[in-house]
């Protein structure tokens, strides 16, 4: 309940902003009307029709941005059911002074697709209602024309109806530094940031700290790099059941108690990022590893390496390709049910063409493999889509 009156409020402001405070003020200000009308074919026996409209709405001033989504998807699945999943987002930022800057966000999303989270994730989901929320801000300060700190916090909260899930509460607070390097190395910044998290889930909580340093580099306009690396300190406490023997002369009972376990782990954290923009080709190669949470599988260990290319081969066509290599590890109370230890290897092509100024036509196509190291086995993943599109300029 309390998610559609949040929900129906945002609608409700974006629209409202956009007619009379946008008119009111002459700022910049687009909303966009759209819709899709798709199907998918998954060999995991989640086949679908879908047709999602939707709205978004973008204001922009010298001091200001604000960003606003809105998409309602009804889908049915091959075996009856029906589902209605929703999606609202929303960035703000705002310059209060020529040094101070704030920056915030939010978004509510309601999803059933089972392949939803595998580009970003590697792992294989079962069919299942899952709610993800996301509140953040972050404060920024600029200490002179080459330094600036940051303090940024946020809360994630998420929850699945799916068998053997986790409610999933997690605060994050970090603190950073930047600084230009140009006067050691051209185009060159660099960089400390240092963070806690703790993250509670039905049986367990986990306190995250982590300390990274890295930096950034732009060769030219077009290709630039990104890089991290740090430690963390990550301590569990977890309830666990334990069996004993309980001797009553002459009787032996096996009992079962629940007890409290803790533990300490370190790790490394950390990203490698290069990128390419170009006017006909972009690209990035990225490497990944650090810190994940869900509500299916708690809090996971995950190692990512992944590419994505795009190409415009006319006005109208434009082709991806994207592939990544993912590890995902956890230890004894940090996910849901055990100890986790899986490996995927994930490709996926597609092609947009614009059948007009407002439409265009998607075709796309994913395999993925996973295989499950701690019990044995592998599963298969093929997914193919298509799906029209329609957007129309409301106001701009």
């Amino acid at each position: 309940m309390i998610g559609k009156r949040v929900t129906a409020a945002f609608v409700a402001l974006m629209v409202a902003w956009a007619w009379i405070g946008g008119k009111a003020r002459g700022d910049d200000v687009q909303v966009t009307a759209s819709l899709a009308l798709g199907g998918k074919y998954d060999n995991g026996e989640s086949n679908s029709v879908a047709v999602a409209p939707g709205l978004s709405f973008t204001r922009r001033t010298e001091i200001q941005d604000l960003r606003l989504s809105a998409v309602l998807s009804g889908v049915r699945y091959a075996d009856g059911q029906e589902k209605v999943d929703q999606s609202y987002q929303g960035d703000w930022s705002y310059r209060l002074t020529p040094r101070l800057q704030v920056q915030a966000n939010g978004s509510y999303i309601t999803y059933s697709d089972p392949q939803q989270n595998v580009p970003q994730t590697g792992q294989f989901l079962t069919k299942a209602t899952r709610v993800s929320e996301r509140y953040g801000a972050t404060t920024t300060y600029s200490l002179s024309e080459i330094s600036s700190v940051s303090l940024a916090g946020s809360v994630d909260r998420e929850n699945s109806n799916a068998a053997g899930a986790t409610d999933v509460d997690a605060k994050n607070v970090s603190v950073g530094y930047l600084r230009d390097l140009g006067d050691y190395l051209s185009s060159t910044t660099g960089g400390v940031n240092l963070g806690y998290g703790h993250y509670r889930f039905s049986n367990s909580e986990v306190d995250n700290l982590w300390l990274t340093v890295g930096g950034g580099r732009s060769f030219t306009e077009r290709l630039k790099l990104e890089a991290s690396l740090g430690v963390r300190q990550t301590r569990t406490q977890y309830q666990q059941l334990e069996q004993r023997i309980v001797v009553l002369p002459p009787f032996a009972f096996l009992v079962t108690e629940e007890k409290e376990k803790r533990s300490t782990e370190w790790g490394g954290v950390g990203s490698l990022a290069l990128t390419y923009s170009g006017v006909d080709y972009t690209g990035g190669l990225t490497f990944s590893r650090d810190l994940q949470i869900s509500a299916d599988n708690g809090v996971t260990d995950r190692t990512s390496l992944v590419l994505n290319l795009s190409h415009r081969f006319t006005w109208e066509l434009t082709g991806s390709f994207d592939a990544g290599y993912y590890e995902n590890k956890s230890q004894q109370g940090q996910t849901v049910n055990g100890t986790l230890d899986e490996r995927t290897l994930r490709a996926a092509c597609g092609l947009t063409y614009a059948l007009s100024q407002h439409t265009s036509l998607e075709a796309g196509g994913s395999l993925a493999r996973v295989e499950y190291r701690n019990g044995g086995g592998s599963e298969n993943r093929a997914v193919l889509t298509l799906t029209l599109r329609f957007s129309y300029p409301v106001i701009e």
